[in-house]
This record gives structure tokens, sequence and C-alpha cells, in this order.
């Protein structure tokens, strides 16, 4: 499965879908090691402080697996206390990769919740050769 390069789409709150804007959501996958764990860089979209407009893009490393076999894929990584006044909080994401289609869909959830918090589409973007 050829995970390597950038994925970039959105990620939006399901319930709320209609009445908020979908946020920024982007994962740069580096090259899958000889040990298969696979690193990646997260950046999504968030808000500066809980009621002001303003949003800022914050970077996070993260770390995970896939199953070949299935396309999921499951990374985590850790968030900063930065944003609204929150404190850092353990994040999943787990989500399916269609290879054929270049895109990919899943979930985000907070590990201290067992239901996810939102969802994302993601799609391989393809680098402009040189």
């Amino acid at each position: 499965m050829q995970l390597e390069g950038t994925w970039t789409g959105v990620l939006f709150i399901d319930k709320l879908r209609q009445f908020i804007e979908d946020e920024f959501f982007q994962i740069e996958f580096l090259p899958i090691g000889t040990d298969k764990v696979i690193v990646a860089t997260v950046k999504e979209q968030g808000q500066r402080e809980s009621l002001s407009p303003d949003k800022e893009t914050i970077t996070y490393r993260a770390t995970g697996r896939i199953d070949s076999e299935s396309g999921e894929l499951r990374l985590v990584y850790e968030t900063r206390s930065s944003l609204a006044g929150k404190e850092a909080q353990s994040v999943e994401l787990i989500a399916k990769v269609n290879e054929n289609t270049g895109t990919m869909k899943g979930h985000y959830r907070l590990m201290s919740q067992a239901e996810p918090q939102a969802s994302f589409i993601l799609r391989k973007t393809e680098k402009e050769p040189l």
C-alpha cells in the first residue's frame, strides 16, 4: 500500500456539519521503515480561543500502523494544550485507505472518549514534477 506522501482534505463534526465550517486537515506520511511503524505529520485547524473566530493550523507528529490486507490505518498523537485553553490529550485516527481512488475516510476521536468526535475525508495530493 502506497501511503507515502501528502493527503489533504477536511475534518468535520458529523452532527454539526450543516451548521459549522469543515476544517482543513492534512496528513503527510514519511517513508515506512523496516519496523513497519508509520510516522506522519498531522496538520489540523483549530480555534485560538473558545469564542474567537480566528483559527490556526497546528502540526503534530503521529505514529501508527496499517493492516495491508484490509487497508485500515491507525494513527495516534498527542495534542498540545494551546488550543482554546484545553489540556493536552491523545487522539486516535482510524481510517480506511482506498488505493484505487486515492482517498482515505475515517474517524477522529479523543482516546478518553469512546465515540468519535469527527470524521475526515482526505485525497492523496500528487506532487508536481521538477
